[in-house]
């Protein structure tokens, strides 16, 4: 499912708990308004999300919980990443995944990129996955690659688009033309513009939709507001008040 809106790029950035995914998206919004785990000794507990505008395009960037570990919480980073595809509406443009060079791949994190193909589908990491490698060079990640064999399947996965962040911290943020927003753009364009959104958006969609209805009827307030009001409850992952409202 496709939609087009231009001069405004939908970026969710996931990553492992320490791999400097907060601090990325506080460099991308010139501003530190995301809580990172290796400054602050805490780790994100539900996605945040916040904007900035660059040369006349709005970045709006959700910053999620660590997506690796192990029982619950794999379990809930997993339904969060579920309700991005409806909180980016009306699709996102970019999935940032970061990579630590200073971490393990772990089993662990295999079945968390295969949680991850199996919710987003295979068409999503070839097209909209960005990697972008923390704690290293350039020069030096193609090594990091050759040497690591589940990292270089992710990077042939997503057609080899990757950035890198050598000296990622709290008070590094990223200029205009950094590498970095060129690989969105360029993602952005061979998109045709679009932004994606996997097949389980469509049925939450035709939910909040009646519900909306429902809402609008009862309480006598414009369909926008009715809109608004069941997409939080989505959003809040209030099924059940969706399907009767």
């Amino acid at each position: 499912m496709y939609f087009c809106v231009e001069n405004e790029r939908r970026l969710i950035i996931v990553g492992k708990v320490g791999a400097g995914k907060s601090t990325l998206g506080n460099a991308i919004l010139l501003s530190n308004v995301f809580t990172s785990g290796q400054n602050f000794g805490s780790v994100t507990k539900e996605w945040k999300q916040d904007s900035c505008i660059r040369r006349g395009i709005k970045y709006r960037v959700w910053d999620t919980l660590g997506v690796y570990g192990i029982g619950e919480q794999r379990e809930e980073a997993c339904k969060q990443i579920a309700r991005l595809t409806l909180a980016t509406f009306p699709g996102f443009h970019c999935i940032v995944l970061v990579i630590s060079a200073t971490q393990r791949i772990t089993e662990e994190d295999l079945r968390v990129f295969k949680d991850f193909k199996a919710m987003l589908g295979e068409h999503a990491f070839q097209k909209f996955m960005l990697i972008v490698f923390s704690g290293v060079s350039k020069e030096h990640v193609q090594d990091l690659i050759e040497t690591n064999a589940n990292i270089k399947d992710l990077c042939e996965r997503c057609g080899h688009k990757m950035g890198f962040v050598k000296d990622i911290d709290t008070n590094r943020h990223l200029g205009d033309d950094d590498e970095f927003f060129v690989h969105v753009n360029t993602i952005f364009e061979e998109n045709s513009k679009k932004g994606y959104c996997h097949m389980m958006y469509n049925s939450t969609f035709e939910k909040i939709n009646s519900a909306a209805k429902k809402i609008h009827k009862r309480k006598q307030i414009s369909f926008e507001q009715a809109f608004q009001e069941a997409k939080t409850m989505a959003l809040n992952g209030d099924d059940s008040k969706i399907i009767t409202s």
